[in-house]
């Protein structure tokens, strides 16, 4: 099933619409009723609406990361933070979003690994890194907890692949990372998220194997982000089916 994101949007200001609501009508006036609730819209009060769409039409719905949206500290959540109040902070939102999940009667909530130092928005390091494996430590630690949740509904759980943004402090860039996470964590519902704008990023500034990293995790993952890459900027759109034609699956 293919789903639209809601970060499909362009913005009235910047890249990405905010306005979540404005967004959700844009899709039922198109005819999209099948969604995936992204997480780079503003602070969300009521969810009375989309209550109402789910009905209304049946809908397919997933989550992705901090939606329904409350973090205006201007901080990436981050469930391997050495910071306890970040990392409390994180598994209280994704904690959230699972508990969002059930009342919609979705089985799937995606987010993002971890990062090795906490990030502001712009991913301007906040601290100095800490040593890979306290980090990965620490998000399998959360991991587990958001797994005790989402097991009471059987809603799946879907870490993200990121784009390793220049940076060294980007955890989940490489297929080796999965193969670990899934031999220490063997739970049915903890699969990837593969986004394939990331992957193809990867591979154009890091030269990473697409093929060979979707070889690795392709019984693991339970969704994909679709976007197209151009001139090194992702989340662009695709202007033929070529980008689905070409999945190296």
């Amino acid at each position: 099933m293919i789903l639209v994101s809601t970060n499909c949007l362009k913005g009235r200001e910047g890249v990405f619409e905010k306005d979540f609501f404005r967004v959700l009508k844009a899709y039922e006036d198109a005819g999209i009723h099948d969604i995936e609730c992204g997480a780079c819209h503003s602070y969300i009060k009521d969810l009375k609406l989309l209550f109402e769409f789910k009905r209304k039409y049946n809908a397919e719905l997933t989550l992705h990361s901090n939606f329904p949206p409350a973090n205006e500290e201007g901080v990436l959540l981050n469930i391997a933070s050495a910071d306890e109040r970040i990392r409390k902070m994180s598994h209280k939102a994704f904690a959230e979003s699972i508990e969002t999940c059930r009342r919609l009667d979705s089985g799937l909530f995606s987010f993002n690994a971890g990062f090795l130092c906490d990030l502001d928005k712009d991913i301007n390091m906040l601290n100095k890194p800490w040593t890979y494996e306290d980090a990965f430590s620490r998000m399998k630690e959360m991991l587990l907890l958001l797994l005790d949740k989402a097991s009471e509904h059987d809603i799946r759980l879907a870490v993200e692949n990121h784009e390793a943004m220049g940076t060294d402090v980007i955890m989940f860039t490489k297929a080796e990372e999965y193969e670990r996470l899934f031999r220490e964590i063997r739970h049915p519902l903890l699969g990837a998220l593969l986004d394939i704008g990331h992957l193809r990023l990867n591979a154009i500034n890091r030269n990473a194997d697409e093929t060979g990293f979707i070889e690795k995790v392709r019984d693991r993952i339970f969704e994909f982000h679709i976007h197209e890459v151009k001139e090194g900027k992702d989340h662009q759109r695709f202007s033929d089916a070529s980008v689905l034609r070409n999945l190296p699956i």
